[in-house]
């Protein structure tokens, strides 16, 4: 399959406003199906399943901002603005100016590159701090103000090497995009192994890959 395609999109709050929004970060096929979504998230440690525990946001100074990938966290999925039921309708969504292609008619191998650059980004920001899955990640800042989800939207698709999308119909506050969790030179470094690898046919498939559709 060649038309795979990366989309950036919103997650509003409230729900069907236009106030604020959290970026979704969107794998879909060449129909506008939504496969796949990276969410940064605010999580809490349950201290009777030994987990993280996903919440709307943070507020606790023990809560942390973890990255998810529904590949293996099919829960973590978010009802994407504009989108039908199961995650459908994408393409209606990027036409109405509410979300944004970042790339778009790719094969697998290159789907898989871009995957691989996220996971890793994914990989070095959850392991910021000690936890299971992975790692406790980056602190939350007080209800979302400061580096927040919308900062590990931004900070994924730079290690991917893509531009960041503007969503013309977009909500009016997507705070924390202007920021990243990386330093610039471990972005650098993502990418630039992301397009070695992609260059010399080396890529590997990355983790789970199933097809996942949000809940709305």
């Amino acid at each position: 399959m060649s038309d795979w395609m990366i989309i950036g999109a919103e997650h509003r709050l409230p729900s069907g406003t236009a106030i604020a929004a959290h970026r979704v970060l969107a794998v879909a096929d060449g129909l506008g199906r939504c496969v796949r979504q990276f969410n940064g998230l605010a999580s809490s440690l349950d201290p009777d399943g030994g987990d993280w525990r996903c919440k709307p946001i943070g507020f606790l100074p023990s809560d942390r901002l973890r990255i998810y990938d529904t590949a293996d966290h099919p829960y973590t999925a978010l009802a994407i603005h504009g989108a039908t039921r199961g995650g459908s309708g994408l393409l209606e969504v990027v036409k109405k100016g509410e979300a944004a292609i970042i790339a778009e008619k790719l094969d697998t191998s290159a789907l898989e590159s871009f995957i691989s650059a996220a996971r890793e980004a994914m990989r070095r920001i959850n392991s910021r701090s000690p936890g299971p899955a992975g790692g406790g990640g980056a602190p939350y800042p007080f209800l979302g103000l400061g580096l927040n989800s919308n900062s590990a939207f931004a900070t994924l698709v730079a290690a991917m090497g893509l531009p960041l999308p503007t969503i013309g119909r977009g909500a009016w506050l997507t705070p924390g995009m202007g920021r990243r969790l990386l330093e610039e030179h471990q972005i650098k470094d993502i990418s630039g192994r992301a397009r070695s690898r992609a260059a010399s046919g080396s890529v590997d498939s990355p983790a789970g890959g199933g097809r996942m559709f949000p809940v709305s």
